[in-house]
Parts: C-alpha cells; structure tokens; sequence
C-alpha cells in the first residue's frame, strides 16, 4: 500500500487494545529489549527464546514475553495488510483514535502517540528471518504432526485365573498397561491404551534409552547449526 493513500481505520478487538496498553506501560524495556535480541540465536518456541532473552535484559520474564508478543502481532497484522511498519503504526493510531473507548483515550492515547516511534524503530529491527520468527516457524513445524502426545504413563496390575468352578484362583497374571493420551489435528484430547507384558516393558525402556543417544550424537554432530531438543527447558523468571 503506497503512503500517500488514506489511511482507513481497523477496528481492534479487546486483546489488541490490551496488548497494545501493555506495551505502553511496558516502553522503557521496548529498546533494549530489541536490541538485546540480535545476539539470542534461534529456540524451540518464541516462548523459549523469551528465555533465553529475559537473561540478558534488566526485565522480569513476564515484561519481556508481553513485549515480544505485542511486536510479533503488530507484525503479523503489516504483513496481512501488506505495508510497512510506519504505515502499519500509523493505521494502529488511527484506529485507536476512531474505535478505543474514550476513557482509553483519556488516559492512553497521548503515550501511544509518544511512543509509536520506538515501536515503529522495534518492527523495523525485526526482519522476516529474524531469531524471533525462525523460534515461532520451529515451533510451527515441531507439531505439525497428525497426532500429538500429551501425556503417557504405564500401570501395572494383576489379573487372577480361576479353576473352573470360579472358585479357587490357579494363578496370578502380572500385566502392564500402557496409557496414552494424545491430541490430533481435528479433535479434542483422546487416550489410547495398550497390554504389555514385561518383553514389551523391556523393549520399551531400550528405545527410549537408544533414541536418546541418537538425540545427543544428532546434537553433537549438528553443532554448527543452533541444534534443539525439545521441550527446550527454560525459566520463566529470573
């Protein structure tokens, strides 16, 4: 969209006015929060490279999230848009002013306007290949996957065999049940359940153990490359 259009107020929708007051409570943190990015490399999840973020800024975990977020979504919304970052802030301010309620306006209106340069500055630093969306694009394909798993556990019970009277238990069966709950693309959380016996068990222990060590021979090998296992462990505080 050429600047010289006009330019045509969007209505925005209470997460956006919310995220966009966090922003200007949060607008000391905007800068170095930018800045502190260029030497973060690439993680499992924006949540995850928010992490790595908070420790090298002067900002509690939660400050640094809410401002990563708030960036990333005034992005999105250029890119839908097809402008660039000034005209995205520009319809941003004009939308606030034709659609935020007035007590909004009353109190937040005139720091939006003050800090819509710094903001404008923050987009601009953030390119398309950026850490930031590289973390959200790993996390986009990490579970692109037709099921996902949640949650597992294996209990084991007994199982008593009668005489044929039903009367005397003959023998003791000692069985394991494996449980899996897991999410697919289209539908709520489902669980699925299998019998195992103690091979099965065995079995099972063996290649989790084996697939482990190709994860960290794969890690090792692929050193060059910011390697990832997930879930990538991270605090969510300093």
């Amino acid at each position: 969209m050429p600047n010289d259009e006009p330019i045509v107020p969007m209505r925005l929708s209470k997460e956006v006015v919310s995220d966009l007051t966090d922003l200007i409570k949060n607008c000391d943190h905007v800068s170095n929060i930018v800045s502190a990015m260029d030497g973060v490399l690439p993680a499992s999840s924006i949540r995850a490279f928010v992490s790595r973020l908070t420790q090298k800024v002067e900002a509690d975990f939660a400050i640094v999230l809410d401002v990563v977020h708030t960036l990333v979504n005034i992005r999105r919304m250029q890119r839908e848009r097809d402008v660039d970052p000034r005209r995205m802030i520009e319809i941003l301010t004009a939308s606030l002013e034709r659609y935020a309620p007035d007590e909004w306006k009353k109190e937040y209106m005139e720091l939006w306007q003050a800090t819509a340069d710094a903001t404008t500055e923050a987009i601009l630093s953030i390119g398309d290949d950026h850490a930031l969306f590289v973390s959200g694009k790993a996390e986009t394909l990490a579970y692109s996957h037709q099921n996902v798993l949640t949650s597992q556990r294996i209990i084991t019970d007994i199982r008593p065999v009668f005489d044929t009277a039903g009367e005397k238990i003959k023998e003791t069966l000692i069985l394991h049940t494996l449980l899996v709950e897991y999410y697919d693309s289209i539908s709520s959380p489902k669980r699925i359940s299998f019998t195992l016996d103690s091979a099965d068990v065995a079995a099972l222990r063996k290649n989790c153990q084996r697939a482990e060590g190709k994860a960290v021979a794969t890690e090792q090998a692929l050193e060059s490359l910011n390697p990832v296992q997930l879930p990538e462990s991270f605090k969510d505080s300093k």
